[in-house]
């Protein structure tokens, strides 16, 4: 088939749904299928990339990008000229600007379409005035013309189908992992990390994501505090990644305030992200409202036991397959006593790994969720050419 991806930022730093993108496209391309992907020159680094031959990237000229808006004035003369060659189109995001381009070209050229807003459906956080007026007069259209819509787990589906009233057209398919490569990469040594981790007698409890107050590292912080109080339960707490100043900026006084200097390091952006899982003790993901997260299901490649959230998507197969553990969001005592049953209990806790370890090798490799994908375009074209 040839198909279309979708994606405003196609560069690492963006996180869930570049990753997602990348892989899906490269593993469909894998199995023989003719992939496109269009996207903004914003972030775009292609000698970062790992590219098959019949894999195409078209990073268009952005001329404007803020407020969560990125103007590609180029794409509609593109779309006009190149969009009738494909078979399937699948639209990444929800509320972009290129997506609302396609999927209008989509329709008005009668090509099947699908979307998958990666978590971006609700009006929670920020923006919410801006994405109520979006939804109201385009975004809505947008999803009601999709051929399919894509929910990354049980949670997001539900939430949808509040929103749409339907969950008729939606289909679940969790993200995957490029288990191979993951597992060859812990493997391997970094002595900077080691350094930074082995040195420290202590527990290292870890935090691995962007720094948004969705993400609820606030709540982490808090709970580590009083870690430091209970017997024989302290060390370091690291957390990696970027994302908003001001919110950084409120973490950092909160280590102020809690007197943490030593004990809770900002690591920032790191390449070797699968690397660094290893020398953790725990890794924990707090968030609220996660349709998803695949940093846990990293962690437990490397080796690294999980608490997540009862809020995350990810949290359905944790706790259904018990290969980890959860915690209600913003319960600071709650995560602090799990943290401290975890570490007292690490027999238990490298059992919970094993387990999920091999669902993920079963279950949630790229090969399989790249068939699911291609199941999906083909059941999408045939339908739609039946209308």
């Amino acid at each position: 088939m040839r198909i279309l991806q979708v994606i405003s930022h196609f560069g690492a730093t963006y996180g869930g749904g570049f990753t997602v993108c990348y892989y899906l496209s490269k593993y469909l391309s894998e199995m023989g299928h003719d992939v496109t992907i269009v996207t903004s020159d914003i972030g775009y680094k292609p000698q970062a990339l790992d590219l098959t031959s019949n894999l195409t990237i078209i990073p268009l000229h952005a001329t404007f990008s803020r407020v969560g808006v990125t103007y590609v004035p180029e794409l509609i003369p593109w779309t006009k000229k190149n969009l009738k060659e494909f078979d399937v189109i699948h639209i990444h995001g929800y509320r972009s600007f290129d997506g609302t381009i396609i999927a209008y070209y989509a329709k008005k050229y009668n090509i099947p379409y699908i979307i998958q807003p990666h978590g971006s459906y609700p009006r929670i956080v920020s923006k919410r005035l801006i994405k109520g007026i979006y939804d109201l007069s385009i975004g809505r259209r947008v999803v009601a013309n999709a051929n399919r819509v894509i929910a990354v787990s049980e949670f997001e589906k539900r939430s949808l189908s509040e929103k749409l009233n339907s969950s008729t057209n939606i289909s679940v398919i969790y993200n995957g992992l490029p288990v191979k490569e993951y597992l060859l990469e812990s493997a391997r040594e970094n002595p900077i990390f080691q350094k930074l981790f082995m040195d420290n007698i202590m527990p290292n409890i870890m935090y691995v994501g962007r720094l948004h107050e969705r993400k609820g590292i606030d709540v982490l912080i808090k709970a580590f505090s009083k870690l430091d109080k209970a017997d024989n339960i302290c060390g370091k707490l690291i957390i990696v990644g970027t994302g908003s100043p001001s919110y950084l900026t409120y973490l950092q006084n909160l280590v102020n305030e809690y007197d943490l200097h030593g004990k809770v390091i900002f690591l920032g952006f790191i390449d070797e992200i699968i690397t660094i899982y290893k020398y953790g003790d725990l890794l924990i993901y707090p968030a609220f409202q996660e349709i998803f997260g695949l940093v846990p299901f990293e962690a437990i490649l490397a080796g690294t036991p999980v608490i997540v959230t009862d809020d995350c998507g990810c949290g359905e197969i944790i706790r259904d397959i018990q290969c980890g553990y959860l915690v209600k969001y913003g319960d600071i005592q709650g995560l602090a006593n799990q943290i401290q049953y975890i570490l007292s209990h690490p027999d238990e806790a490298k059992e919970s790994v094993i387990i999920g370890k091999k669902y993920i090798m079963n279950n949630l490799s790229w090969e399989k969720i790249a068939r699911q994908f291609s199941d999906v375009y083909q059941d999408v074209a045939c339908q739609h050419i039946k209308m």
